[in-house]
């Protein structure tokens, strides 16, 4: 809805980076191939080039949060409805990775009262 957005990272021991915002996950999100982008057009899906970024490590995880507009974190909201760790040599044998869903039950509710 009106105020929220889904953000894309990858997160490793040295901390968050986000890979952009975007809405759909059937569009390209808010900044193309982003800052490390190489010189290719960006995809036309959430995602971006990470150039020297070695992922065969295994340390990386995925995450896809919804955050809250505007934001001015550096960091994924509280809400992160997928995530994935990345499997060692996934950068040298492409791999389609299925995100793990985050568990309802465990996000906060609550009530209002008149």
């Amino acid at each position: 809805p009106d105020g929220w957005t889904y953000e894309g990272w990858l997160v490793d021991s040295n901390g968050p980076i986000s890979t952009g915002n975007f809405l759909t996950a059937n569009m390209a999100d808010s900044d193309g191939a982003g800052s490390t982008g190489g010189s290719d057009t960006a995809p036309s899906f959430p995602g971006q080039d990470i150039i020297g970024t070695d992922l065969n490590d295994g340390s990386f995880t995925a995450v896809i949060s919804v955050e809250p507009v505007p934001d001015n974190s550096t960091s994924p909201f509280t809400f992160k409805p997928l995530t994935k760790s990345i499997a060692n040599g996934a950068a040298t044998a492409p791999t389609q990775h299925v995100m793990d869903v985050f568990s309802v039950s465990s996000l906060p509710t609550g009530t209002v009262e008149r």
